[in-house]
């Protein structure tokens, strides 16, 4: 879970980055 928060600090700056990592992580 140490990962999550460092998407969430991103999130505020760029929901479409985000949206990426987000993807990157799924897979």
């Amino acid at each position: 879970m140490a990962d999550r928060p460092f998407i969430f600090a991103i999130a505020d700056e760029d929901t479409d980055t985000v949206l990426f990592l987000g993807k990157v992580v799924r897979l």
